[in-house]
């Protein structure tokens, strides 16, 4: 019997190829996608994500992820062609 899980972020049209790969579907997601509109954002608060300390970062990120995401973290805040925002009230980091 195994031990281990795995788990897809899988396509909904390769459903069925998975099913015959031996996944069994868990839960259901939604995808969602849009225009970026390119107003200027006048929210005092909406700041670039590149200039919330990393440790900030960090410490907000694990509330919600179990492992250190530094590494990523870091890449994913300076990917190129793209916008990365923060909330950040009183110094605290809202999202």
């Amino acid at each position: 019997m195994p031990t281990q899980n795995i788990g897809l972020d899988g396509v909904v049209t390769q459903q069925e190829n998975y099913k015959r790969s031996g996944f069994k579907l868990a839960y259901r997601n939604i995808r969602y996608e849009g225009v970026g509109i390119d107003d200027e954002i006048s929210d005092p608060n909406i700041i670039p994500l590149s200039r919330v300390p990393i440790d900030k970062l960090l410490q907000y990120d694990r509330q919600v992820f179990p492992t250190n995401r530094e590494v990523f973290l870091k890449k994913w805040i300076k990917q190129p062609e793209s916008l990365t925002l923060a909330c950040l009230k009183n110094n605290n980091l809202l999202g």
